[in-house]
């Protein structure tokens, strides 16, 4: 007589809770709503991970099984900011510059490479024990999908990639050597080649994937990101002044995505106001050192907060007016439509998109969600933020509920029921 058993995946991610911050938002609904579809969930992640932002509050759900592997010459652990800062250097000294040259090149794929050799080592010991059906990797960093390809290779068990950003095109690292981008592109190739499906956050994302590796296009499908509803649980909005508009910003503040052109912007359209009404803006999270003196000059309009857990900053949304994304010039942003825009609007607030024109943006105003200004163009910047002062539109919750996790992680478990029953999409083309 045959026993059915829970389906059990393998996640792969270097970060993990206490660790806070982006790295974790998409993981942790994952791997709290899919035990409800009958999922085993087991996660392979970093001992001593250098953390984004630290958050005593975040937890793994208890049925989930944790193995932490420890990095080679693990250091101490930074919090607030030390991996993005670690990202972002900005160089001071031109006579550190063959120095960062051979540290860059010596640091592949990104900072959290001697986490690989442990991470395979338990990986492999992990999957002889829990035997898993199905190995799901997450990104960034991308060690993380290194260390599945391997596992994958070496134990024969599919592979799910989980891209929330670009490999090859990402910006993160200093591109100031052409072999990481040669090493790069072989490399993606191959753990595309190896997966049995690939799972891209934006629609744009997808075409653009499909585009670069045509031959896998029908592997390839969009799972967004989104929120959880059990982090909007007995928050309510606790703030009601209508001539204070409160403009918030979640996340890192970096030289990547720099908020100097919008904060200028937003200076000049609080000086047209003559008093009127008062616009503030509130930034949670780490700041890189070079916006210092931007900010000190600006301290009647901007207001730096200290690190808050998860849950504390939800309430901070919900007390807001509008929610503002900044974004860049890169690939990633091109296609990119991030985490926090999902809670901005649960929150009920409507989003200031700073970014490159995509499909997303485009749903997002179309959809009366928010607005989106090119973030080189200080006019038209000025124009949405006049409109989003304005304009105190209210959001269209039925829209917003499509995103919510407990239904994306309905998805999330066919798709890997999927790749369980026919064990890898590649495999079995090649064996007929």
């Amino acid at each position: 007589m045959r026993i059915n058993r829970p389906m059990k995946v393998l996640f792969i991610s270097y970060f993990s809770p206490p660790s806070g911050g982006v790295p974790i938002r998409r993981l942790i609904p994952m791997l709290k709503y899919l035990p409800e579809y009958g999922v085993d969930a087991i996660i392979l992640t970093c001992q001593s991970p250098r953390y984004y932002a630290l958050d005593t509050e975040e937890k793994i759900p208890d049925k989930v099984t944790v193995y932490r592997a420890p990095e080679l010459l693990a250091t101490t652990r930074k919090e607030g900011g030390g991996i993005i800062r670690d990202h972002y250097k900005i160089r001071r000294n031109h006579i550190f510059s063959s120095l960062r040259f051979l540290y860059n090149l010596i640091r592949y794929p990104d900072p959290q490479w001697l986490w690989i050799p442990k991470a395979i080592e338990l990986g492999e010991e992990i999957i002889e024990k829990e035997n898993p059906d199905v190995i799901l990797a997450t990104q960034p960093p991308t060690t993380n999908l290194l260390i599945g390809y391997a596992l994958s290779i070496s134990t024969g068990k599919p592979l799910i990639l989980d891209y929330r950003d670009f490999w090859a095109s990402k910006p993160y690292i200093e591109r100031n050597n052409p072999l990481h981008l040669l090493i790069d592109r072989v490399m993606e190739k191959r753990v595309i080649d190896e997966a049995s499906s690939i799972w891209c956050v934006t629609v744009p994302m997808l075409v653009e994937m499909k585009k670069r590796f045509p031959a896998h296009r029908d592997k390839m499908v969009y799972i967004p990101n989104g929120y959880d509803e059990d982090d909007f649980k007995n928050i309510k909005r606790e703030r009601y002044e209508d001539n204070i508009i409160i403009l918030i910003h979640t996340g890192p503040i970096t030289p990547v995505r720099s908020p100097e052109i919008f904060l200028n912007a937003l200076r000049e359209v609080s000086e047209e106001l003559k008093g009127e009404k008062t616009i503030e803006f509130h930034q949670f999270g780490y700041v890189h050192p070079s916006f210092n003196n931007l900010f000190k000059d600006m301290k009647d309009l901007v207001f730096l907060h200290q690190q808050m857990s998860h849950r504390e900053v939800i309430q901070e949304m919900v007390n807001a007016d509008v929610g503002v994304c900044i974004a860049g010039v890169f690939s990633s942003d091109r296609v990119g439509f991030p985490q926090k825009a999902y809670e901005y609007l649960r929150a009920g607030i409507p989003v200031l998109a700073i970014a490159p024109f995509n499909d997303n943006y485009r749903w997002m105003t179309r959809s009366g969600l928010g607005w989106q200004a090119d973030p080189y163009d200080i006019e038209s910047i000025k124009s949405v933020i006049r409109h989003a002062i304005s304009d105190r539109r209210a959001i269209n919750n039925d829209i917003i509920t499509n995103f919510e996790w407990r239904r994306l992680s309905k998805l999330a478990y066919k798709l890997i029921s999927k790749v369980k029953s026919s064990k890898s999409f590649v495999k079995n083309y090649l064996s007929l």
